[in-house]
C-alpha cells in the first residue's frame, strides 16, 4: 500500500526548517508513516533535497512555479507518482486543494485534517479577500474529502452543521518521550516567561507585552517564533525597560531544552485551533496561562491543568501572579497537566489511530 503526502499550499522542508518544524514533521509523521506503508510520496513546493526515510520519494516542484499555480497543476506534472498512490493525505484543507484534483483525475481518495481556521484567523488579522479565498477552499476540499480529520470538538460541531460526512476527531498529539517532564526544575531568580508562535495580531502578543512590564517580578520574556509585530514588539521592549528576547525559529528537537529553562509558558491568543505549543509545554510539566477562548480552553482546565484568564493585559497579569505566587499550584497544574497530555495526546497511539484511518480509505 502506498501513501502521497501533500504538504499545505505553499510549504516544503526549506520552509518548515526555517521554521523549526522539519524534523517534527520527518520524525513525527513521515517515521510513522513509513513503517506502515510499502512506500510514502511527500509532495513539495519547492526544488529541493532533504534526508528522508529509505521508502519514501520526495516529489518536488522542479519548474518554480508559484504556489497557486502548482497547486492546481501538481498532480498533472506529477501524474506518475500520484497515480501510484493508493491514498492520499493532505496536510489542512490547502493541502487538499492537489488531492481533489488527483481524485477527480484519477479516482483517488484523499483524507485532510481540519485543524485550523484560516477564514476566521485572516478575518482578525484585517484579510477580507485571504478569508473568502480561504472559504472556498473549505468548503469545496471539506465537500469532496473521503475522510476528514479534525483536531478538536469545536471543529467537530463546525463542519458537521455543513454537512460534511465521515468526520474523525484525532487531535494533534505530542512525542512524550522528546517532551518530557523537567525533572526537579528550581524556580529561576528571575521569572523566566516563555511563548512559542508566530508574531502575528491574533495571538494578542501587545496585551502579554503590557502585562508582563506591569509585573512587579524580575521576568523575562522569551518568544520563539517570526511574525510581522516582530520590530514593534522589539520597539516596546525597548521603550519600557522589558528583558524580552525574540528567537526566530527552534529545531523543533531542541525546543525541549529551551522549555525545560523556563517557569511558565503563555498563550494569550484571541483565537487558536488545537495549539500543539500549548500540549507540548504541558508535557513538559511546564506550568501554563492561556485565555479562554477557543482552542485553548478545550485543553486547559482552569485551575486544574493551567490557569485561563482573559485577553486583556490586566488578566494576563493577573494569571502569570497566580502561579507565581504560588508554588503548590503551579507545580499542582504542571503536574496534571503532564499526566493529561500523557493519556490524551500521545503521538504514537493517535497516529495510529490516523493510519487506520487512511488504510480504511484505499479501494
Amino acid at each position: 500500500m502506498k501513501l502521497g503526502l501533500v504538504l499545505a499550499i505553499g510549504e516544503s522542508f526549506s520552509d518548515l526548517k526555517k521554521h523549526g518544524q522539519d524534523t517534527l514533521v520527518r520524525d513525527q509523521n513521515l517515521k510513522a508513516y513509513s513503517k506502515q506503508f510499502k512506500k510514502v510520496y511527500v509532495f513539495s513546493y519547492a526544488k529541493e533535497s532533504y534526508p528522508l526515510f529509505v521508502n519514501n520519494k520526495l516529489v518536488t516542484n522542479n519548474w518554480h512555479l508559484h504556489r497557486y499555480l502548482y497547486a492546481i497543476l501538481m498532480p498533472l506534472l506529477n501524474s506518475k507518482e500520484f497515480k501510484d498512490c493508493d491514498v492520499l493525505r493532505g496536510f489542512q484543507t490547502t493541502g487538499g486543494i492537489p488531492c481533489l484534483l488527483a481524485k477527480l483525475l484519477y479516482s483517488k481518495p484523499f483524507v485532510i485534517n481540519y485543524g485550523y481556521d484560516y477564514e476566521s484567523v485572516a478575518k482578525l488579522e484585517g484579510k477580507k479577500l485571504i478569508a473568502l479565498i480561504y472559504r472556498f477552499i473549505n468548503f469545496i476540499v471539506l465537500k469532496f474529502a473521503d475522510a476528514v480529520i479534525v483536531t478538536s470538538p469545536s471543529f467537530l460541531k463546525r463542519i458537521q452543521k455543513r454537512g460534511v460526512k465521515n468526520i474523525h476527531l484525532i487531535p494533534n498529539s505530542v512525542d512524550i518521550n522528546l517532551f518530557n517532564s523537567r525533572v526537579n526544575k528550581r524556580p529561576n531568580e528571575i521569572k523566566k516567561i516563555i511563548f512559542v508562535g508566530r508574531l502575528e495580531p491574533q495571538k494578542n502578543l501587545s496585551n502579554l507585552l503590557i502585562a508582563v512590564k506591569n509585573l512587579k517580578y524580575k521576568r523575562s520574556l522569551i518568544l520563539i517564533g517570526e511574525g510581522s509585530q516582530k520590530e514593534e514588539i522589539l520597539q516596546f521592549a525597548s521603550a519600557n525597560s522589558l528583558d524580552v528576547k525574540i528567537i526566530d525559529s527552534v529545531a523543533h528537537n531542541k525546543l525541549p531544552e529551551i522549555l525545560r529553562s523556563a517557569d511558565i509558558f503563555v498563550l494569550p491568543s484571541f483565537i487558536e485551533g488545537h495549539p500543539k505549543s500549548l500540549l507540548e509545554a504541558m508535557a513538559m510539566g511546564l506550568p501554563c496561562v492561556g485565555t479562554d477562548v477557543e482552542g485553548i480552553r478545550e485543553i486547559i482546565k482552569d485551575n486544574e491543568t493551567g490557569i485561563l484568564t482573559g485577553t486583556k493585559p490586566k488578566d494576563i497579569k493577573k494569571g502569570l501572579e497566580n502561579v507565581f505566587t504560588d508554588g503548590k499550584l503551579a507545580q499542582k497544574i504542571g503536574k496534571n497537566a503532564r499526566l493529561f497530555v500523557r493519556e490524551h495526546f500521545n503521538s504514537s497511539v493517535l497516529l495510529a489511530k490516523e493510519i487506520k484511518l487512511l488504510k480504511s480509505q484505499v479501494r
